[in-house]
C-alpha cells in the first residue's frame, strides 16, 4: 500500500513544515516552505548577469542565453522552483521526492526523483546542484529569480523601487503549475497567499502615499490593482472610496461601498470593519473625507474597481476602443448601476449556486487495466485515472463521477452500457497499462454508454524512464481529446430531436456550431439559441460567457451598429458568467479577452487569463484567448507558446480558424511576417469569412512587399466590411498597445490598400 503523505504548511516564512518521507519509519522530514531569500540586487545595484532568468510571478517561464528554456515537464518546472526559492536551509532529495511523488510508491517516487535530476543536469550542466550528501542548493549565479527581486524591492523604503517591484507581480505564483499532491498543494498555496499579501499590501502602500500628494488618480489606480488581486481587502475599498469622494464621485464611493458590503454579507458572514463604516459616514454627510491620510485633486478620473463581476459602464464617456473612458484602471469588473440594468435585460436574476448538473453531460472514467501484471504499475495507473477526473472536473463542461463510484470496476471487463445504467453517465473512458523492459503502453478509449460505441481512442507509448513525464502527457491528450469528442457527440444527438425539446445545453452547442459558420445571419440565429439557453437554465455559465463571445466577434467582425454598448454587453455578460461559476475556464478567460480586445485593459486581462488557467490548465481556448493579449502588450515570444499550446491542446477544433488567426497575430507582433502569412492563409482556408484574420493577413503580405496578395485580402475584408476606415479602426479595434507595433500595423494596412 501506499505511504499515507500528509504535510502540514507553516505560513510563517521562517518555520518549516513538517512531513512523512516515502519510508514507512515514523521519522519527521523538514521542509522548507514558505520564505524565499531575498538576493536579488537593489534598484540601481551592479550585479554579475545571471545565465538563467527564471520567472515565477504568473506563468513559469525560463529562458537562457540562447532564449526559452522548455524543460517539457511540470514536476521538473516545480522542482527548480521549489530549490529556487528555498531559504536558509536547503531541501533534501528526501523532502523534494515526498514534495512531488508523495502518493507514489516509495521506490517509483525515488527513481522518479534520480531521473529528474538527471534531466536537470542535462538541461543545465552537470555542476547545476553544489555537491552535498543529501540537500540540494542550486549553484549561485546560475538563476535570476523573479520571486528574490520582488521581495528584495518590496520592503524598500524608496517609493520608485517598490513601484518596480508590484510591476514585477504579473500574476498568481507559478498560476500554471497544477500538480496533484497533496505536500505540494499545501506549499504551493502557502506561498500564493504570502507573496499575494507583500504585493497588495505594496500597492495600497502606494496608493495611499499618492493620496498623499493629492493624485488621487494614481491612488486609484493602485487602489484597482490591489483589489483585482484580493477583492475582500477593505483598505483597499477605503482608498478607491476616498479617491472617488475627492473628485466629486461620491455617489460613486457609496455605491462601492454597498457592492463591498454585499460580498463580505455573502462571501465571509461579516459586516463592514469599523473604519470602513466610519468613511461610509462620514461621506453620506457630504464631507470630503480626510486620507488615512490626506484628500485629493482632480484628475481625467480613472474608474474605480469592480467589487466583483460587473464592468464599469459610464453613460459621459465616448467609446475609443478604451472602453470606459480610460485605460488606468487594472480593476476588472464593478456592478454600476448602468452595467447592471444591461445584465438585467439580459438575464433573469439567479443565484450562482444553482445547480448545472441536470444541464451537462456526464463521465466516468473508470480505473485502467493494469496488463502488465506487477502490482506497482496500479500506482501509475491510479496516477493517471486520478489526473484525468481532476482536469475533466475543472473544464467545467461535464459532471465527472468520483473515483470512489468507478473502484468497483477494477479488474473487470465491462460492457459501457451496463456502467451507463448503474451509475446513469452518458460516456465512459476506459483505459490500460501495460509497462514492458524499455517503454510503458498506454491505450484509452471513450465509449457511449446508450450504444456501446466507441466514439475515440487513441494509443500512448513513452521510455520506460520518463513515467512522470508520460503521466502528464497521457492526462493533457485524453483531456484534450474527451470534450471536443463529447461536444460533436452531443451536437449530433441535438440535431436529431425536435428543437422544443432541447435542454440549455443542447441550445448552447447548436449556437457554437452557428457561430463558427461566421455568416451574419447565421450567426445571429446563434445569439437567439443562447438567449434560449439562458432562459432555459438561468445559473448555467456556459451560455452566458459565450453570449459574450458572441458580441466580441460581433464587433470583431464590424457588424456592430454601437459597439460600445455591445462592448459593455459583452462585458456584462463575461462578469455574470464569472458570478455564476468563479472557477470556470470558459468565463475567466472570455473576460479576460473582453477587457484586453474591447477595452484595451490588458492588465485586468492578464490577471484573469492567469485565473482561468489555473482553474483549467488544459483549455485551449484560454490558451490561444491569452496569446492575443500576449501579442497586444508586446510579448510576442510567450504569444507565440501559448497559441501553440492552444493548438496542441485542441488540434481538430470546430474553431481552428480562430487558432490559426490568433498564431498569426502573434507572430505578426513578434515580426515573423512569413510565419504569420502561413497561418493566415490556414485560417482563411478554414474560413474566408473571418474580418480580424484578412486584416492580419494583409498586413503580413504588406509587411513583405507581396502587395498583390495584400490588396486581394484587403479587397475580401471590404467586401464583409464594405463602411472599414483606417482612421475609425486605429481609435476603436485596432488592439496593440506597443506604440510601434500599432503605427506598423496601421502603415501595412494602408499599403495594403485599405481605405484613411
Amino acid at each position: 500500500m501506499r505511504t499515507a503523505q500528509r504535510l502540514r504548511v507553516a505560513t510563517n516564512p521562517i518555520l518549516p513544515f513538517e512531513g512523512r518521507p516515502m519510508s514507512t519509519s515514523s521519522k519527521r522530514v523538514a521542509v522548507a516552505s514558505a520564505g524565499f531569500t531575498p538576493s536579488a540586487p537593489v534598484v540601481g545595484s551592479r550585479q554579475p548577469e545571471a545565465l538563467f532568468q527564471l520567472s515565477l510571478l504568473g506563468h513559469f517561464n525560463l529562458s537562457g542565453p540562447n532564449g526559452p528554456v522548455d524543460l517539457g515537464n511540470k514536476k521538473l518546472c516545480a522542482l527548480i522552483a521549489f530549490v529556487a526559492c528555498a531559504t536558509s536551509e536547503p531541501p533534501s532529495r528526501e523532502t523534494l521526492t515526498t514534495l512531488l511523488w508523495g502518493s507514489h510508491f516509495e521506490v517509483q517516487a525515488r527513481h522518479n526523483m534520480r531521473q529528474a535530476l538527471t534531466r536537470l543536469r542535462r538541461a543545465f550542466g552537470d555542476d547545476v546542484f553544489v555537491n552535498s550528501d543529501n540537500t540540494l542548493v542550486i549553484r549561485p549565479g546560475l538563476f535570476h529569480c523573479d520571486v528574490t527581486s520582488f521581495e528584495t524591492l518590496i520592503h524598500d523604503e524608496s517609493r520608485q523601487t517598490r513601484k518596480a517591484a508590484v510591476d514585477l507581480y504579473q500574476g498568481t505564483f507559478l498560476a500554471n503549475i497544477a500538480i496533484p499532491e497533496e505536500a505540494w498543494t499545501d506549499w504551493l498555496t502557502a506561498q500564493r497567499q504570502r507573496l499575494e499579501d507583500l504585493v497588495v499590501d505594496g500597492l495600497i502602500r502606494l496608493g495611499e502615499e499618492e493620496e498623499q500628494i493629492d493624485a488621487p488618480a494614481l491612488a486609484l489606480e493602485f487602489a484597482n490593482r490591489a483589489i483585482a488581486i484580493n477583492g475582500l481587502r477593505e483598505d483597499g475599498h477605503r482608498l478607491i472610496m476616498r479617491s472617488l469622494a475627492a473628485v466629486g464621485r461620491r455617489a460613486e464611493a457609496l455605491r462601492h461601498y454597498d457592492q463591498l458590503a454585499t460580498r463580505l454579507k455573502r462571501d465571509l458572514s461579516v459586516e463592514p470593519d469599523a473604519a470602513t463604516t466610519s468613511l461610509v459616514a462620514t461621506l453620506r454627510q457630504s464631507r470630503a473625507p480626510r486620507a488615512e491620510p490626506g484628500p485629493a485633486q482632480d484628475p481625467q478620473s480613472p474608474v474605480a474597481a469592480p467589487v466583483e463581476g460587473m464592468p464599469t459602464a459610464r453613460a459621459e464617456a465616448p467609446w475609443n476602443g478604451t472602453g470606459v473612458a480610460n485605460a488606468m484602471a487594472v480593476a476588472p469588473a464593478q456592478r454600476e448601476v448602468r452595467a447592471a440594468g444591461i445584465v438585467a435585460e439580459i438575464l433573469p436574476a439567479v443565484s450562482p449556486t444553482q445547480s448545472q448538473q441536470g444541464t451537462l453531460p456526464s463521465i466516468a472514467v473508470l480505473p485502467f487495466q493494469n496488463l502488465g501484471g506487477d502490482p506497482s504499475d496500479d500506482d501509475f495507473a491510479d496516477g493517471i485515472v486520478e489526473d484525468i477526473v481532476v482536469s475533466l472536473a475543472s473544464l467545467r463542461e461535464l459532471v465527472v463521477i468520483s473515483r470512489t463510484s468507478t473502484v468497483a470496476y477494477r479488474g473487470r471487463q465491462v460492457d459501457p452500457r451496463e456502467v451507463g445504467r448503474a451509475l446513469g453517465v452518458r460516456y465512459v473512458l476506459e483505459g490500460s497499462v501495460r509497462k514492458g523492459t524499455a517503454s510503458v503502453r498506454v491505450a484509452i478509449q471513450l465509449c457511449d454508454t446508450e450504444t456501446g460505441a466507441s466514439l475515440w481512442a487513441e494509443r500512448h507509448e513513452a521510455p520506460l524512464g520518463d513515467l512522470f513525464e508520460v503521466q502528464d502527457s497521457i492526462v493533457c491528450n485524453v483531456v484534450a481529446g474527451i470534450a471536443p469528442n463529447v461536444r460533436s457527440t452531443e451536437l449530433e444527438r441535438a440535431l436529431r430531436i425536435r428543437p422544443t425539446s432541447f435542454t440549455a445545453y443542447d441550445h448552447t452547442l447548436y449556437a457554437l456550431n452557428l457561430i463558427n459558420s461566421l455568416d451574419r445571419k447565421t450567426f445571429l440565429s446563434a445569439r437567439d439559441h443562447l438567449d434560449k439557453a439562458m432562459a432555459a437554465h438561468p445559473g448555467f455559465a456556459m451560455p452566458v460567457a459565450w453570449a459574450a463571445r458572441w458580441y466580441s466577434i460581433w464587433i470583431g467582425q464590424g457588424w456592430s451598429d454601437n459597439p460600445k454598448a455591445d462592448a459593455d454587453k459583452a462585458a456584462a455578460l463575461a462578469a455574470r458568467a464569472i458570478d455564476l461559476d468563479g472557477h470556470n475556464a470558459l468565463a475567466l478567460a472570455t473576460y479576460g479577452h473582453v477587457r484586453s480586445f474591447l477595452f484595451h485593459d490588458y492588465d485586468s486581462a492578464l490577471v484573469y487569463f492567469d485565473r482561468a488557467l489555473s482553474a483549467c490548465p488544459n483549455y485551449s481556448l484560454a490558451w490561444i484567448l491569452s496569446s492575443a493579449t500576449l501579442s497586444y502588450v508586446g510579448r510576442g515570444a510567450d504569444a507565440v507558446r501559448h497559441a501553440e499550446r492552444g493548438l496542441r491542446l485542441s488540434p481538430y477544433d470546430r474553431s481552428l480558424f480562430l487558432y490559426y488567426n490568433f498564431l498569426g497575430i502573434a507572430h505578426y507582433g513578434n515580426g515573423n511576417y512569413e510565419e504569420a502569412i502561413k497561418w493566415g492563409r490556414l485560417s482563411a482556408a478554414e474560413s474566408p469569412l473571418f474580418a480580424s484574420n484578412l486584416r492580419m493577413l494583409a498586413a503580413a503580405l504588406a509587411a513583405v512587399d507581396r502587395l498583390n496578395e495584400a490588396r486581394e485580402i484587403a479587397a475580401a475584408l471590404l467586401t464583409l466590411e464594405p463602411n472599414f476606415s483606417l482612421d475609425t479602426y486605429e481609435q476603436t479595434r485596432q488592439p496593440f498597445r506597443q506604440p510601434e507595433i500599432k503605427t506598423r500595423l496601421i502603415a501595412h494596412l494602408r499599403t495594403a490598400g485599405l481605405p484613411a
